[in-house]
């Protein structure tokens, strides 16, 4: 997750995205910044859903936004 953490850095500080889909991968790659303090508040059931959850959403959004905007991507 830190690896692709720095990809969506990369991605949001060098501006060949546009929109919405320049900053999304930094929301899909904030899993750990997201699940770590729910798992140290809540436990592991907790925190196994917000994941999960997490994992999903972020990654659904940055697909569908890469299908159905591709032009964002110049």
């Amino acid at each position: 997750m830190l690896g692709m953490m720095a990809i969506g850095i990369k991605i949001a500080f060098t501006g060949r995205w546009r929109g919405s889909l320049r900053w999304w991968p930094l929301i899909a790659e904030s899993w750990a910044v997201v699940t770590v303090p729910t798992y140290i508040l809540f436990g592991d059931s907790v925190s196994n859903w917000v994941g999960g959850f997490h994992l999903v959403i972020g990654y659904a959004t940055l697909g569908a936004l890469l299908a159905l905007r591709p032009g964002l991507t110049d």
